[in-house]
């Protein structure tokens, strides 16, 4: 039986060991995009490689956004600053409250922040959360948070994009990676990407034809939303849910909006979170073509107008201080 286990031991660490060469080989001379199961986006779409390396930087900020990339598509940390308010976009493409939760917790000690504003678009709380993950594998240093984040998923395409990506850090540091250009995005201080689109790039037809969906929150979802409502409870920091703007015609294919509205609207009541539903404000008037560059997705003239209803409705609410009580506060601090 012994040597059986020795036997059995030996065949599968060698096994492991001829795939790991192979996975090194194809790295050297670059076939790596032939390796079966393996996806990477190591400095590609959504910018997450400058926004994961700015956000080691990143100290004592007054708000924390976090969620997908109608967060770091939507959020400008500039407009922010210009009513005095520092704050940093953790967002990313595809980001469901899964992954969220595990950014929160390897970011917040070090972020700090007073307050955190998640992203509860319908369509991240019905998946599992792939794709995001392969996108913070790819893009993250091998972390405690983020290893064990890629492991929680239990699938094999997240897996084996794990063990690729790190042996790939052997051939060719994180810190080497260069982001890819883009013609239509620049990457801003603050973890924000800012099109340069200034108008939809889909016609009234196209957006006219969007397939219909359906809300039905998945439970993996649901519990990391609940986790990430206790660990900002327990760090005693004000938690904002918002349901970021999208064009009438994407939210119209929604075909259970309201049922979708009342899920998030119960779970926010249960816990005496502030949630703030664009899609559902008079006083937030946006042009479909003229406003967003696709069907979900804000241009600059529409970010601007959206985060300045926002922070009214912020300092309406008494959800953050004002500037000037801020001032005050620290320089009593410091006196």
């Amino acid at each position: 039986m012994r040597k059986f286990l020795i036997r059995t031991f030996l065949t599968i660490f060698s096994g492991f060991a001829f795939y790991c060469c192979i996975i090194w080989f194809a790295l050297v001379v670059g076939l790596d995009h032939w390796l079966p199961n393996f996806h990477t986006t190591s400095g590609g779409y959504g910018q997450l490689l400058l926004r994961l390396r700015e956000v080691k930087t990143i100290e004592d900020v007054d708000i924390l956004f976090i969620g997908s990339s109608h967060v770091y598509r939507g959020f400008d940390p500039r407009e922010f600053e210009k009513h005095g308010y520092t704050s940093f976009n953790l967002g990313s493409t595809s980001q469901t409250p899964y992954n969220s939760y595990y950014l929160l917790r390897e970011y917040l000690p070090t972020t700090n922040p007073e307050m955190v504003v998640l992203d509860l678009y319908w369509n991240m709380l019905v998946q599992d959360g792939l794709e995001s993950t392969i996108d913070i594998i790819s893009n993250a240093e091998l972390e405690s948070s983020v290893v064990e984040m890629g492991l929680v998923l239990k699938n094999g395409l997240a897996l084996n994009s794990m063990l690729i990506n790190a042996i790939k850090r052997l051939h060719v540091p994180l810190h080497r990676l260069e982001q890819q250009k883009s013609r239509v995005d620049v990457y801003v201080k603050g973890g924000y990407t800012q099109t340069l689109h200034s108008g939809n790039t889909m016609s009234e037809e196209e957006l006219e034809s969007l397939e219909p969906m359906e809300f039905r929150f998945s439970d993996v979802q649901l519990a990391h939303l609940i986790k990430i409502i206790r660990m900002c409870k327990n760090r005693g920091i004000q938690l904002v849910f918002v349901v970021t703007p999208v064009t009438d015609y994407y939210k119209n294919k929604l075909v259970n909006y309201a049922e979708y509205a009342s899920a998030i609207k119960t779970i926010a009541s249960r816990h005496n979170i502030p949630l703030f539903d664009y899609n559902r404000r008079a006083d937030l008037e946006l042009h479909s073509l003229k406003e967003f560059y696709d069907e979900d997705h804000l241009t600059q003239a529409g970010v601007k107008k959206f985060n300045r209803l926002f922070i009214n409705d912020l300092l309406a609410n008494k959800i953050i201080k004002p500037p000037s009580y801020k001032k005050h506060s620290y320089a009593s601090r410091n006196n």
